[in-house]
């Protein structure tokens, strides 16, 4: 899908140049307007976004990331076939004490 946004949703003021007001590849909170599934797009505004709202957005899509790099690192060490042989092996080291109940 593609994220189209209309000069006008830019801001409130007139727009010459949306350059001027948004970088390319720069994230920012945006507000869904439409979403057409037979075209594949997405019609995003700008302006109808709240400081308050971009800013709890913005901690929110944080975390997310946060967590998501840890879940990622954590797959790559439980798949890490060396890492589970010298875990294994740490294991087999650890001896537990044998006791029969009377």
């Amino acid at each position: 899908m593609e994220g189209y946004l209309l000069s006008t949703e830019v801001t409130k003021k007139r727009v010459k140049l949306v350059n001027k007001y948004m970088k390319v590849g720069k994230q920012e909170p945006m507000m869904v307007i439409r979403v057409d599934r037979e075209k594949r797009y997405i019609d995003l505004s700008k302006k109808k976004v709240l400081a308050a709202d971009a800013a709890s957005t913005e901690m929110n899509f944080k975390k997310a990331k946060m967590v998501h790099n840890i879940l990622k690192q954590m797959v790559v060490k439980i798949n890490n076939p060396k890492e589970k042989k010298e875990k294994e092996e740490s294991e087999s080291e650890i001896s537990i004490p044998e006791c029969t109940l009377q």
